[in-house]
């Protein structure tokens, strides 16, 4: 059984660019569903493919949204892990992307092989994290079924006449 190919939306404001790392992330073997050039285009897409990951431009020139607002208004919507992209480093700029969680924030122009392991950890970091929450829930259910069992178990045995010591 083949894997799942990772689908990744790129949000980037600068159509070469969005266009080169769609080539790159064909050429590392992941699927992109779409381009999106605006904030406000970035949180329909999102909403439409889920995407597995959103591949994040800060500086959005075209929008009414900066990317932080966008991963802010995806990630209050959808589940996905959040890769900025950034021509920016400073300390203001990266300290607002913390409110969202990325999984990493790369400075522009990157690296194939900086994209690459980059994009891996995140997926598999978000990867870990789905199958902790799967296993939180099972066990959840798992404790919520005990707990129903033994409060039939007692009452069944109330209802008997049967004390316990």
């Amino acid at each position: 059984m083949k894997a799942q190919v990772a689908r990744i939306l790129i949000v980037e404001d600068e159509s070469i660019v969005a266009k080169d790392l769609r080539t790159r992330l064909i050429d590392l073997g992941y699927s992109v569903p779409a381009i999106a050039y605006t904030g406000e285009d970035a949180v329909q897409k999102a909403i439409e493919y889920e995407p597995d990951l959103v591949l994040l431009d800060i500086m959005l020139s075209r929008s009414t949204l900066d990317g932080i607002e966008v991963a802010s208004a995806i990630r209050s919507r959808i589940d996905t892990a959040i890769i900025y992209l950034s021509a920016y480093a400073d300390t203001r700029t990266f300290s607002r992307t913390r409110e969202t969680e990325p999984f990493c924030y790369l400075l522009k122009p990157v690296r194939t092989k900086e994209l690459s392991i980059a994009l891996e950890m995140a997926l598999n970091k978000k990867e870990k994290e789905e199958s902790q929450k799967r296993n939180r829930e099972l066990l959840k259910f798992a404790l919520e079924s005990l707990q129903e069992r033994s409060n039939k178990t007692e009452a069944e045995r109330l209802g008997l006449g049967i004390v316990s010591w």
